[in-house]
């Protein structure tokens, strides 16, 4: 049987033009094709009353098309040559069937998995700083940095009964996201093919 792995990963501070959903970059890296795949719009508005989204809709214009989609999460396929003899029953039944995979099988699928995973880590992180570097937005892919503030104001209060007298302005901060278009997605392509091949 021939292997490909599947990997998702979740992208933070990243919003793609409707365009672009479903967009796959392809390139080689280490011996091994890589695929990273947006969700696509399907996926999205099948995600939309689930607690973990792949992506959601995040604005709109006047008419109600849509403008802009915040992608949480990627998919990253990693085609390598791995062959393993395994029984056909396997893609008939559950992952893991333990009863048609002998021991020693099932240890060298752990290790392709885990050889996997790493290789598709590295893609992952690879692309995501090339993306930064086109876009000129360090955020992307980042984990947020969230401070110990709850939303609320000062209120003071009078000490006795601890009535409030006043409440403190506050500034609400919202941050925008760098909306990637055909245009940045093209050269985001472009670029990994520069740093492959830099003749």
């Amino acid at each position: 049987m021939h292997l490909q792995s599947w990997n998702r990963f979740v992208l933070r501070a990243f919003a793609v033009a409707p365009s672009l959903l479903g967009a796959t970059h392809t390139w080689q890296m280490d011996g091994a094709a890589i695929e990273l795949r947006l969700p696509s719009a399907e996926k999205i508005e099948r995600d939309r009353t689930v607690d973990d989204p792949v992506g959601r809709l995040s604005s709109w214009q006047v008419g109600g098309n849509p403008l802009e989609y915040n992608i949480y999460q990627v998919d990253v396929r990693v085609f390598v040559d791995e062959h393993v003899q395994l029984p056909p029953e396997l893609l008939t039944r559950n992952p893991n069937a333990c009863d048609l995979i002998p021991q020693a099988q099932q240890d060298q699928l752990e290790a392709v998995a885990v050889r996997h995973r790493a290789m598709a880590a590295k893609a992952y992180e690879y692309w995501t700083s090339v993306i930064r570097w086109v876009c000129d937005d360090y955020r992307i892919g980042r984990p947020d940095l969230v401070g110990n503030e709850s939303g609320w104001s000062t209120y003071l209060c009078e000490r006795s009964s601890d009535a409030p007298v006043w409440v403190a302005s506050t500034d609400i901060i919202i941050t925008g996201l760098h909306r990637v278009g055909a245009e940045v997605w093209q050269r985001q392509s472009e670029q990994k093919k520069r740093r492959a091949d830099p003749c």
